[in-house]
């Protein structure tokens, strides 16, 4: 159900979205038009800026792979554009981590932050000087830096294993299966990751990704078991499942958190020392 506060819809970042599933004569169309324009404007300027760095880590044989709001505004969402995402979130092999740093400076990409360690799920930040893209460049799908990363690998290379070629602008690109797009990259982005925080947009991205390409619950509950994440897929969906009924998108309390933590603490990873 979509709120028809304009301004309760640009707070939740669901405007343009808003404005492509009401009635060509509903007012809040008109209401959000300006909004649709702006943010599938920007998508297309985020897009120029990266196909000639996608490109050019394809032509070097570094592969990426697209994930997460990027993804979902591209390739899944019925309207392009329109999935209001922050940063561009890019996956790419550990061993090419510093390849693709390199190629990104050379192509005037500026790069902040920039990780070494393997223990470090966001490798570096890239960023184009009045540019409208900014890139976390990842080398692990999944958060949760531990003592044994093996958790973080074996998620990584199984997503990567599933991974289909596909076209952002004229660039070649990865882009998740659809059962790993919902697990990684909106299940375990909101537990490991954001410390079971939801979004706003989160069952919108849920129902599309479910209806686009047909997941179902048994094909998510079996990729759980085959990454090491059923505890944590139940509890999430305990606490969120549009296919049943509102999901809790309040920020759990202390204690909730506690006990979600101490119940999925073994699939995530042992915690640092």
């Amino acid at each position: 159900m979509i709120p028809h506060d304009p301004a309760l819809l640009r707070r939740l970042h669901l405007a343009a979205y808003a404005c492509t599933v009401v009635d060509a004569g509903h007012p809040l169309r008109r209401a959000l038009y300006g909004d649709l324009m702006r943010h599938t404007a920007r998508h297309a300027a985020m897009v120029a800026e990266l196909a000639p760095l996608l490109q050019a880590w394809h032509d070097a044989g570094v592969s990426a792979l697209l994930y997460k709001g990027m993804h979902l505004s591209a390739f899944v969402y019925p309207v392009v554009g329109t999935r209001f995402h922050g940063d561009v979130d890019i996956l790419v092999s550990a061993v090419s981590v510093q390849r693709a740093v390199a190629i990104a400076r050379e192509l005037h990409w500026e790069v902040e932050s920039l990780r070494t360690g393997e223990r470090d799920h966001n490798a570096a930040t890239l960023s184009r000087r009045e540019g409208a893209t900014a890139i976390d460049l990842h080398r692990w799908a999944v958060h949760r830096p531990s003592r044994d990363m093996s958790h973080a690998r074996h998620i990584t290379d199984a997503v990567w294993a599933r991974a289909t070629h596909a076209l952002l602008g004229t660039a070649p690109v990865f882009v998740p299966d659809a059962v790993d797009a919902l697990l990684v990259g909106l299940v375990l982005e909101r537990t490991w990751g954001d410390r079971w925080m939801t979004k706003a947009h989160d069952p919108i991205d849920w129902m599309l990704l479910r209806d686009r390409d047909g997941v179902t619950r048994e094909a998510l509950m079996e990729r759980a078991g085959e990454l090491g994440c059923p505890r944590t897929l139940a509890s999430f969906l305990a606490r969120f499942d549009p296919d049943t009924g509102l999901p809790a998108l309040a920020p759990p309390g202390r204690m909730t958190r506690a006990a979600l933590e101490l119940r999925t603490g073994l699939e995530s990873g042992l915690p640092e020392a």
